[in-house]
């Protein structure tokens, strides 16, 4: 009968310096037909949790956020502890054991079911926090569709939060696609619909302020 087989134990070492106001994301990959066992070691700054088990395929990752006006510099280390579950071949190559394939289905879903009825102790935590990231992001973008465009600072007031972690969630919003922006001068203004950001960003500047492509550029969306 196959079991599952603890396959390796790997360490990543992080070392990274975070300018002011910045994050670090490091990713976590889990490939499928694995089951991990992720232990972070790393300092306050980063929304590590205690060990965390994960079935792939899945990618875990840990941020860490420098709030602060300085450069500061993080260091550490996440165990990644892999364990595959086995589905035993015969001698003669005929293709799978049946009984090993149920083995190894049976397992899977165990362990698939223990994850979802009983959750690892730092698994709770870090889904209240994806929970938060993401309504912070919701807000952002209702706001944006509120306004039509806005400034970092803005933004950040409005939703009287740090500005570094606004920083943060603007640069993963426009990663995803979600919103866009566009620098006119010295501002650079986030948005979701190009024409009405161009006819807001165009009432609130003084037109001496706005360089003649920018003003180019504005014109051509507020009138599409």
């Amino acid at each position: 009968m196959a079991l599952p087989i603890a396959l390796l134990l790997t360490v990543y070492t992080i070392s990274a310096s975070l300018p002011p106001y910045s994050a670090y994301s490091y990713p976590v990959d889990v490939p499928a037909g694995y089951v991990a066992t992720i232990t972070p070691h790393l300092p306050p700054i980063c929304n590590s949790t205690g060990p965390l088990t994960v079935l792939g395929p899945a990618t875990i990752s840990y941020i860490c956020y420098n709030n602060s006006p300085n450069t500061t510099t993080i260091s550490g280390y996440i165990d990644l502890e892999l364990t595959e579950v086995g589905i035993e071949r015969t001698q003669r190559g005929a293709g799978a054991n049946p009984l090993a394939v149920i083995a190894a289905i049976g397992a899977a879903i165990a362990i698939a079911v223990a994850l979802m009825v009983r959750p690892p102790g730092g698994l709770g935590p870090r889904l209240k926090s994806l929970a938060l990231e993401e309504q912070i992001r919701h807000s952002i973008i209702d706001y944006l569709n509120k306004v039509g465009a806005a400034t970092l600072a803005q933004i950040t007031a409005q939703l009287r939060q740090e500005e570094g972690l606004i920083r943060w969630h603007l640069y993963v919003l426009e990663r995803e696609g979600r919103i866009r922006s566009v620098r006119v001068g010295p501002y650079k203004f986030y948005f979701t619909k190009a024409k009405k950001a161009a006819e807001v960003i165009l009432a609130s500047l003084d037109p001496s302020l706005v360089p003649p492509e920018d003003r180019a550029l504005l014109d051509l969306w507020a009138s599409s």
